[in-house]
């Protein structure tokens, strides 16, 4: 029982003296992870803001395409098309933020 009692101090004399390798794995660890968490921030920020610019641009499709009510469609159909662009480029640009990920 005292054989123990000395070992157990020794364990616990050792263990306060310094970081324990577990300790140490555990802090790199959280580091490694912090930092894919502030990466994955970022990237999700970026698809946010592609999902925004898609949103306003197919926006304005449906405002422009809402004109052939009232205006001729000559006058339109390059609005429309214009629009249309821009809601292909912003898709693109979100698939694109996407498969990067």
């Amino acid at each position: 029982m005292t054989r123990f009692i000395l070992c157990l101090i020794g364990v616990l004399a050792l263990s306060a003296c310094g970081k324990s390798a577990r300790e140490t794995e555990l802090e790199n660890d959280n580091s490694r992870l912090s930092a894919r968490v502030s990466q994955l921030e970022s990237q999700l920020s970026d698809i946010q803001e592609k999902a925004e610019d898609l949103e306003a641009a197919s926006d304005e499709m449906v405002e422009q395409a809402g004109r052939f009510d009232s205006e001729d469609w000559k006058d339109v159909v390059p609005d429309v098309q214009s629009a249309s662009s821009e809601v292909e480029s912003a898709q693109m640009d979100l698939a694109s933020a996407v498969e990067d990920q």
